[in-house]
């Protein structure tokens, strides 16, 4: 570089012994290493948050008055455990109503909404996503997951004759919730959709 004053300066100068291979071999390194950092932190934090808290339920239907039938279906090919909670009148076949807990619940989480349901004439499926309550777990668990685990559950409640296969309806709490938006939007055997 060529001052004003007609002097020359050398900006940049070789170290003795520091060829440009290998500072391109430790610039390499930092950065691989920095990748690898990155990486290994999303990959801990993807299973942290991937895993949900199972929590054992912490009362069944007849704590709250009402009869029921221990169930399980698969989805996906783990087994998914719940109540069908028949309604309190009327003849089958009747409406039925899907409840989908959230993320780290259980089925237990919705049985104040199930009896609800239960006086107004409705059945209930309540259950235990994949990795949640009792049923099985999967691996780390996502929104897919959750959705394919209540395209399961209209297929078990269609497969009964005391249910009107033309009045499904679903509840979803927090992810149940979201994944029952996906859920209605992908599978029209769900008539009305309720997301808390």
């Amino acid at each position: 570089l060529t001052l004003h004053d007609g002097s020359e300066l050398n900006v940049f100068q070789w170290r003795p012994g520091v060829s440009l291979s290998s500072i391109i071999i430790t610039s390499a390194s930092i950065v691989g290493t920095a990748i690898a950092a990155i990486l290994g932190i999303s990959f801990v934090f993807t299973v942290w948050y991937g895993t949900p808290k199972r929590i054992p339920s912490s009362s069944t239907p007849a704590d709250y008055g009402m009869l029921f039938e221990d169930v399980s279906f698969t989805s996906k090919g783990k087994k998914l455990r719940g109540w069908f909670i028949p309604p309190a009148f009327g003849e089958s076949p009747w409406p039925a109503v899907i409840l989908t807990h959230g993320w780290s619940f259980n089925a237990s989480f919705l049985l104040e909404v199930a009896g609800k349901l239960h006086e107004a004439g409705f059945a209930v499926l309540a259950y235990d996503a994949r990795g949640h309550g009792e049923s099985e777990g999967d691996g780390l668990i996502s929104i897919v997951k959750i959705y394919e685990d209540i395209f399961s559950a209209i297929s078990y409640i269609e497969g009964r004759p005391d249910v009107d296969v033309s009045r499904i309806g679903l509840i979803g709490h927090s992810m149940g919730g979201a994944a029952g938006i996906v859920a209605a939007s992908k599978n029209q055997r769900i008539r009305s959709l309720v997301t808390i």
